[in-house]
């Protein structure tokens, strides 16, 4: 049996769990897988980060790719992830995604859940956010 297009859209928009703007905060957000290749082919990625988008995807980066041009394609992908609340929604409110979450909805972007699973596992590892016995502590 063929999967009819309301099943396609229910299956495209996944509501997942990323950090909040605080430790111990998460939110909530509807998000939707995208291709990097897909966003290059239809213009959405601008020449001048081309080599930057080929980089991440490839997660070659080299030492002369600007971190501007990296930031700037984590952005793009971030606000074609990002279904709700959107980037422009969230800007509106005065609030901007932290890096972190930009690597997680661009991870799940690339990867889907499966890369979200190593996130929680990380998470729920942690026994405190103490530092360890062999960071110097302030001055």
């Amino acid at each position: 049996m063929v999967t009819n297009l309301e099943q396609l859209k229910q299956m495209a928009n996944k509501e997942i769990e990323i950090p909040g703007w605080s430790v111990e905060d998460k939110i909530s957000v509807k998000v939707k897988r995208v291709s990097l290749m897909g966003l290059a082919a239809k213009g959405k990625i601008p020449n001048q980060l081309l080599a930057a988008a080929q980089q991440v995807f490839t997660q070659t980066v080299k030492s002369e790719t600007s971190l501007k041009d990296i930031g700037e394609v984590m952005e793009l992908v971030a606000e074609e992830t990002l279904v709700e609340p959107t980037v422009k929604d969230l800007d509106e409110i005065g609030l901007e995604l932290t890096d972190e979450q930009k690597i997680i909805l661009f991870n799940y972007s690339q990867t889907g859940v499966v890369e979200l699973e190593r996130f929680r596992k990380e998470q729920s590892n942690t026994s405190s956010n103490q530092h360890g016995p062999g960071v110097q502590q302030k001055a």
